[in-house]
């Protein structure tokens, strides 16, 4: 009985301590979280608020589980760890179930998620890039550039996003530098500068161009408009971070696929039934609202101003990161704005849709794991801007600032 009587109050003192060791944390995440130190720096309200929410809910079970292992003692703690066992085995089958070829297969194009070894293929095929941009003094994933015009050469500029840098492509395989491949074939006097960066919109395309791209005495200028560069007022995108919390990364570690997988299923069913204004789609509805686009209606107007007033032809390619019906949507409202502002356009969404509608998108995409433009749809981007730089003339000895 004293042997008893001594283990019981182990177990007393044991379930104490995870009683109190929850309820201080709790009030720890709702009086003074502080975010983890990777991402202290920029911090939005909504992302702290949903670390707490998910941390708190973790120590209110801790406590929860130390006041019935208090009123139940060994047979609480036994039936606690058969449960915690229990649900550990059943991760671990459905983690290897995830890993199985149907899951796992970059070619099923109604995959549910994105496996993290897909993940991973792409950092792979990204690192070079990230390498040479690194190298860059202006982090374009290109050779770096005299800011002097070679004597008897032709510039031709060409501004954008991630579309431009590459992202999730080998180098060389974007359309800006397959188009400068092409020109190099033809025209060698002239010279093709790429000007992208991951993450720029419209807006900072053009602080660049003003406070620097001016420098280098171009002779064209070709902005690669991509669906979602209306970003001028930097509105934020809102999403889902909770997996990504300490108590997790255990699971992250022992079942990858399983945790990706259900933050994946869960994330979307929040999205579409709860949060109506997180997710990418979200955000993207927003640039395109008519507050957003009264701004970059101005802002165009201020990019065709400059260009002319500096002497610079101006075109606007609209680069599709696919075929569907909302890219189209929002392309047909970005053309009434370029043409009220006097900028001339090349809409390729036409020409991208008639070649590859009939094509599963995933085909399209740059790699398994990323959605960027892939092989296909840079090589037509590039042959399509080649042929009309050809018939305008501007690929002859006098630029020409041919108007669509």
């Amino acid at each position: 009985m004293p042997h008893q009587s001594k283990t019981n109050k182990l177990y007393t003192f044991f379930g104490w301590f995870l009683l109190i060791y929850g309820l201080i944390n709790i009030l720890v995440e709702i009086f003074a979280f502080k975010p983890p130190p990777e991402i202290r720096t920029s911090f939005p309200l909504f992302q702290k608020t949903q670390l707490q929410v998910i941390n708190s809910i973790f120590f209110s079970l801790l406590a929860f589980g130390g006041l019935i292992i208090i009123r139940g003692k060994r047979t609480a703690l036994f039936n606690m760890g058969l449960s915690l066992t229990t649900i550990f085995l059943f991760c671990g089958f459905a983690e290897l179930v995830l890993r199985l070829p149907y899951f796992q297969d970059p070619e099923k194009n109604k995959a549910i998620w994105i496996p993290p070894r897909l993940k991973a293929l792409d950092l792979e095929i990204n690192k070079p890039n990230y390498e040479r941009a690194s190298q860059h003094p202006d982090g374009f994933n290109d050779e770096v550039r005299t800011i002097s015009k070679p004597a008897g050469r032709k510039r031709i500029a060409i501004l954008g996003d991630s579309f431009v840098w590459g992202e999730g492509l080998p180098y060389g395989q974007s359309w800006n530098h397959l188009l400068e491949k092409k020109i190099a074939e033809t025209y060698p006097r002239f010279e093709v500068l790429s000007w992208g960066k991951r993450g720029w919109n419209t807006l900072n395309q053009f602080h660049f161009l003003e406070k620097k791209g001016i420098n280098y005495d171009i002779d064209y200028l070709i902005v690669g408009f991509v669906e979602n560069d209306p970003d001028w007022a930097k509105i934020t995108q809102k999403h889902f971070i909770w997996q990504g919390t300490w108590f997790l990364r255990p699971a992250h570690f022992l079942f990858p696929n399983l945790l990706d997988f259900v933050a994946s299923g869960i994330n979307n069913i929040l999205e579409k039934n709860f949060f109506n204004d997180y997710g990418y789609n979200a955000w993207l509805e927003k640039l395109y609202s008519e507050k957003n686009l009264v701004g970059y209606r101005s802002l165009l107007k201020e990019v065709s101003e400059f260009s002319r007033d500096n002497k610079i032809p101006l075109l606007f390619v609209l680069t599709p990161q696919n075929v569907g019906e909302e890219v189209k949507k929002h392309f047909e409202r970005i053309i009434p704005l370029l043409e009220g502002a006097s900028i001339s356009y090349l809409n390729l969404f036409p020409d991208a849709y008639d070649r590859f509608h009939a094509l599963p998108e995933r085909q399209l995409w740059a790699n398994p794991a990323n959605s960027h433009p892939g092989k296909e749809l840079n090589e037509l981007f590039a042959d399509k801007v080649f042929e009309h730089l050809r018939s305008t003339g501007v690929l002859e000895d006098r630029v020409n600032n041919a108007k669509d």
